[in-house]
Parts: structure tokens; sequence; C-alpha cells
């Protein structure tokens, strides 16, 4: 019975908690309690400002932090919402579950709403590509600083790849995606060469 012992020990940790664990809810730290409390806060004063918006009977949307309104268009989707999402409960229950026609496995059409949150404003190509070019430039200054500083040879600052994508085979800052068929051109014309 060389075990014996063993399983006691065993038996004796599982029945002990260990004062280590936390036996305690992510949400109940006090990082998270601070910033529930402020963001608590922050929609009291909202409504103070700006009145009860349930009680309004205006077809407009307006996001309370930033008091912006919101389009007619992100109005209309919200409100369709409902009614569109019990359209297709009704449909997916008679193709799939009353008359079968369609495989219950098979992908279920994703919506697409416009919603507050993927009102994404677009930012022209060329501030991207300047603001790219800024962040490469601000880049190569602080290693050149640092080579400067602990007397390194220059020259091997600009030997090496610095950024993640080579510029002439990226663009803002992400590789060119293509098809290697693209390539079939290239290499014919250097071959007759």
């Amino acid at each position: 019975m060389s075990w014996a012992p063993h399983l006691i020990t065993i038996i004796g940790l599982a029945e002990t908690p260990d004062k280590t664990t936390i036996l305690k809810h992510h949400d109940q730290s006090a990082s998270v309690q601070k910033k529930f409390a402020a963001d608590t806060k922050a929609l009291v004063t909202a409504f103070q400002c700006m009145g009860n918006p349930f009680e309004e009977d205006s077809d407009e949307i307006i996001v309370l932090d930033t008091k912006e309104v919101m389009p007619q268009e992100v109005a209309q989707s919200i409100m369709r919402a409902h009614e569109e999402g019990k359209k297709q409960h009704s449909t997916f229950v008679h193709e799939r579950l009353e008359t079968q026609v369609v495989s219950l496995h098979e992908p279920i059409k994703m919506n697409k709403i416009s919603l507050l949150s993927n009102r994404h404003k677009k930012s022209s190509s060329s501030k991207r590509v300047v603001s790219t070019t800024k962040d490469d430039l601000c880049l190569l200054g602080q290693l050149y600083v640092s080579l400067q500083v602990r007397e390194g040879d220059t020259d091997c600052l600009f030997a090496v790849e610095n950024l993640d994508a080579p510029p002439s085979l990226s663009k803002n800052g992400k590789l060119r995606s293509g098809q290697k068929s693209d390539l079939v051109s290239c290499l014919i014309l250097v071959r007759l060469m």
C-alpha cells in the first residue's frame, strides 16, 4: 500500500480550498466595477441633459454620448430588424423543419444591416499613404538616432529590411494580394529576353 499516503494527500488537497484560488467572477474586480460605475454615471448624466430617450416619439436615433443623429437609413434598418427577424425565423422553420426542403446544416444568410457601429468613415487612399510614410519615416529616424548614440554603423541600418512588408510588395503596410497566374506573363517576357 505504498500509494495510500499519496492518495490521502491528494484527497486532502481536493477538500481544502487553496487560498490563492479566487472564487469571484471576473466582473467583480475593482477595475470593472469602477468602469461600470463611471459608465452608469455618464448614462444618467446624458439622460438628465437630453431627457429620457425612451419617451420620445420621433423616428430619429441619437447616440447619447456624442449626441450624433444617425441618418434615416440607419434608423429605418433598426426599426425593421425585428420584423425581418420574424420573417427569417418563419422561413427557417418552414424550409428546414416542416418541409425539410433545405438541410438543417445549410448556412444561414447573413444580414447586412446598417447600424451605428459599422458606419466607418472611409479615409482616402492618399491620406493612408501619407500616414504610412510618416510612420516609416518615424521608425527609420528612431533607428538612426539609436545607432548614432550607440556608435553603430549606419550603413547596416539600410542593409536589412526594417518593415513588416517591403514597400515594393506592400500597399499601406499590407502585402498586396494577387494570383500566381498573374506572374506568368512577366516570366514569359523575361524568358524571351
